[in-house]
């Protein structure tokens, strides 16, 4: 039963995917009816989906009796914004603290977006917002796929936003998410270690810990790595690693990679002097940047790019923006194929 009803839900995320919503529904139906408690969640996503809130509601409701903060956490989110029950931000507050009791530590990320930003029209609460961050940062040890908290406390010691600025604090919550497995504070811990931010400078382990971040598929870690071989002045210039990461950033879509190569093209003669970029490859990644920027539908995860390119725009008024706004001139070789 247990390996058929893991079966339903795997086919049933992937007709979700498909946008088949009445038919992953039906086939997690019987699951759910066995008691299965994935599947029972799996089922109340699928109508939130299908905005059959109701429905939703009875499923979440279903596992939070059983004690699952999954349902806790889920029963929260339809509190927060009114789907299935009243908006009520008092009651989802609590459903999210009980959901962080029990293990969850994207919730503890929740309450502390609710009381900065004053979400459902709670009143802000920066003291209240830090603590569950922090609170989340500790049970992320335990949660590999989860670093929401640990990510956001390292840089509010960063830049002392909210908190009191404070680097050293900085370097150790990166040190304690790496030690966990968390691939953000991998790439966190090596800026830490190149820069001297909070510890000695440490050029050999920065690149170590950076390299591996990259091998583990954090994208911006190309991008850095990129950025280092390519300015020649914490490590020297390597044009060999400068081309292995700037291939594998373009290609996973670095807006950042795009925009820093295009800036720098623009602004620097002896760059365009060489044998390696020219300023049709600048015309190039800022053309296909901005259309598929465009394309993006979460404008708010891209909002720093888009002041970037809005920057670039804005200081090179020289440039055809017309055709590079709407992706009309796409000359070759594209951002992949430049040569160097």
């Amino acid at each position: 039963m247990e390996k058929r009803n893991g079966d339903a839900r795997d086919l049933a995320v992937k007709l979700a995917k498909q946008g088949k919503y009445k038919e992953a529904a039906n086939i997690l139906c019987e699951a759910a009816e066995s008691g299965d408690v994935l599947a029972i969640n799996d089922l109340g996503v699928i109508f939130e989906k299908m905005k059959d809130y109701d429905n939703a509601f009875k499923c979440y409701t279903e596992i939070m009796i059983r004690g699952y903060g999954i349902g806790y956490r889920n029963l929260g989110n339809l509190y927060m914004y009114g789907n299935g029950a009243r908006q009520d931000s008092s009651i989802a507050i609590r459903l999210f603290e009980i959901a962080g009791e029990k293990g969850n530590a994207d919730c503890y990320y929740k309450l502390f977006k609710i009381f900065t930003e004053g979400l459902g029209g709670v009143k802000s609460d920066e003291n209240r917002a830090v603590e569950y961050l922090k609170k989340g940062a500790k049970l992320e040890h335990n949660s590999p796929d989860e670093e929401g908290c640990t990510v956001t406390l390292q840089y509010l010691y960063e830049t002392g936003s909210i908190v009191k600025k404070d680097i050293k604090k900085c370097f150790l919550t990166n040190l304690n998410g790496y030690k966990f497995g968390k691939s953000a504070t991998e790439y966190n811990l090596a800026l830490c270690y190149l820069f001297g931010k909070g510890t000695k400078p440490n050029v050999e382990k920065g690149m170590e810990l950076m390299k591996q971040s990259a091998e583990h598929h954090y994208f911006d870690a190309y991008y850095r790595l990129a950025r280092l071989a390519f300015e020649g002045e914490i490590i020297p210039r390597n044009v060999a690693l400068f081309k292995e990461y700037f291939t594998k950033a373009l290609n996973a879509k670095s807006y950042k990679m795009a925009l820093y190569l295009s800036e720098a093209i623009l602004e620097n003669e002896e760059i365009r002097d060489n044998e390696f970029f020219s300023m049709e490859h600048a015309i190039d990644l800022l053309s296909q940047t901005s259309f598929l920027l465009d394309q993006e539908e979460d404008k708010v995860e891209w909002n720093d790019e888009i002041e970037w390119f809005n920057a670039i725009k804005e200081k090179h008024p020289e440039l055809d923006w017309p055709g590079i706004e709407d992706g009309s001139y796409l000359p070759g070789p594209h951002m992949k194929d430049i040569k160097c």
